[in-house]
């Protein structure tokens, strides 16, 4: 249905021309075109021309416009995130969290054992509450340790929700271990798959973690590009023990940080599924199922004016849900204290579910589709990112990248310069270093644990991770402590 006369608008050129004599010709770029990093420009206006190609209708799988694997009906699946310390406290908050809207559990782990899985674990449903039991270190031990606490309980159920978290690769970047372990560590890992495949239907084995790249510095680009390279690593990984190529994708499932920038990050996670996608056709596999976790990286939550992280986690969080994650995680306003408390734990809970609860956006399929500059957005990242990742499968994938030192040397550069843009207000985050609370808030909470690693001086991170304590501010104070 047409309700305008198309001949009597205005046309693009004509718009562009009247804009230009607003402003004047040589300040167009400078007021209308923003820089949005990772050499992406905004354009003043968008239409529908500019954009050439066709927006197709949603389809089913991992695809730029995909509902995502959950299904919309029932919404994105609430994860909160535990730093375990005590296991029998931990239990408890994981049981409150589980009666009143999370659905799955994330726990940091410093080191484990079965008896530790017992405790924390004791109550807790496993076929209908997903546990993913992460350890940045040690990924392999950690998953043998809970596979042995699953075996100790007798009862095991092909229908369990968990996630091995295993990551061999990424901890390559978090930890300075030799690199000639690598080899025998993805055989393992590979046997670890071989297990899950055959013996749960609904648990996956690898976690492909961008959160801890973006962490540690690394642009969007360099994040993505960066999963895109380490889902092949674990994709051959896996095809070596004999897991058809399709299954295998099902086994992996992905991280990805969303900001501030609620258009840039929406269109982010649509251009992960375009490279996931990409990946699945040049293995032949038509309809990719691959979960994606989303989550706002921990050096936005500042100790300035910490009430503030409430809003960029509220953003992260519309940015993760409208552009489609099967799984979304949000750091508690109060996590750069130390660990966050029952308060904290809670807003960061009741964020979601507002947003889900009240404002019903998981209910509407891709709802970016068609907005041609979060479509363009997409395209540019997805290209950029497909780029990239092509020159790291060029010189031997993320692997010989981590070796050789260049994914690190770029993390950097990318931190360092974030750091610059920060302390000259060329990139603004409220609190941090524009509108600046006077008074310094210190909530006083507990630290958080060490790893044995840690504790025993080995086990270096080889790229590390970026915190807004960094920086310093106009009052040359530690407020903006991360």
């Amino acid at each position: 249905m047409n309700f305008l006369d198309g001949n009597d608008l205005p046309t693009h050129e004509a718009w562009l021309d009247a804009a230009k004599a607003v402003v004047s010709e040589d300040l167009f770029e400078e007021l209308l075109c923003t820089d949005l990093g990772s050499e992406i420009r905004t354009n003043p206006i968008y239409v529908r021309k500019d954009y050439v190609t066709p927006v197709e209708y949603p389809t089913l799988g991992t695809s730029r416009r995909a509902s995502n694997t959950i299904g919309q009906v029932n919404g994105w699946n609430i994860r909160q995130r535990y730093w375990v310390t005590s296991p029998e406290e931990s239990n408890a908050a994981i049981l409150n969290d589980l009666q009143r809207g999370a659905n799955s559990i994330e726990l940091i782990l410093s080191e484990t054992d079965v008896s530790t899985f017992e405790k924390l674990l004791d109550g807790v449903l496993l076929n209908i509450a997903g546990v993913a039991p992460t350890n940045s270190f040690d990924s392999l031990s950690n998953a043998q340790s809970f596979l042995q606490f699953l075996d100790s309980r007798g009862n095991q159920d092909e229908d369990f929700i968990f996630e091995l978290s295993i990551d061999p690769i990424g901890e390559l970047t978090r930890v300075s271990k030799d690199p000639a372990t690598l080899p025998e560590a993805l055989n393992v890992s590979g046997d670890f798959a071989l297990k899950i495949y055959e013996d749960f239907k609904k648990a996956t084995t690898f976690r492909v973690n961008g959160l801890a790249y973006a962490e540690s510095g690394a642009d969007p680009i360099t994040e993505l590009a960066s999963m895109a390279s380490s889902i092949i690593a674990y994709l051959r990984t896996m095809d070596k023990v004999g897991i058809p190529i399709a299954d295998a994708f099902s086994q992996i499932q992905i991280v990805i940080s969303v900001g501030t920038d609620q258009f840039f990050d929406i269109a982010k996670i649509r251009a992960s599924r375009i490279l996931i996608n990409r990946i699945g056709q040049a293995c032949g596999v038509d309809q990719v199922n691959l979960q994606t976790q989303a989550s706002t990286p921990q050096f936005l939550i500042s100790r300035s004016d910490p009430w503030v992280n409430l809003l960029r986690t509220t953003v992260g969080c519309f940015a993760a849900a409208v552009g489609g994650a099967d799984i979304i995680t949000l750091p508690p306003f109060d996590s750069a204290f130390g660990i966050p408390s029952e308060f904290g734990m809670r807003l960061a809970r009741n964020t979601q579910l507002v947003l889900m609860e009240e404002s019903n956006i998981h209910k509407v399929i891709d709802p970016a589709g068609g907005s041609w500059y979060i479509e363009s957005l997409t395209e540019q990242i997805a290209h950029q990112a497909w780029e990239k990742f092509q020159s790291y499968e060029r010189n031997g994938g993320i692997i010989q990248e981590i070796i050789s030192g260049s994914l690190q040397k770029s993390i950097t550069e990318n931190r360092e310069l974030y750091k610059t843009q920060i302390e000259t207000k060329e990139r603004t985050l409220i609190g941090v270093n524009d509108f600046l609370e006077p008074l310094k808030t210190n909530l006083q909470r507990s630290d958080y644990p060490e790893s044995k690693l840690q504790r025993d001086g080995i086990g270096e991170q080889t790229v590390s991770q970026f915190r807004i304590s960094d920086l310093s501010n106009e009052k040359g104070t530690d407020s903006n402590d991360s």
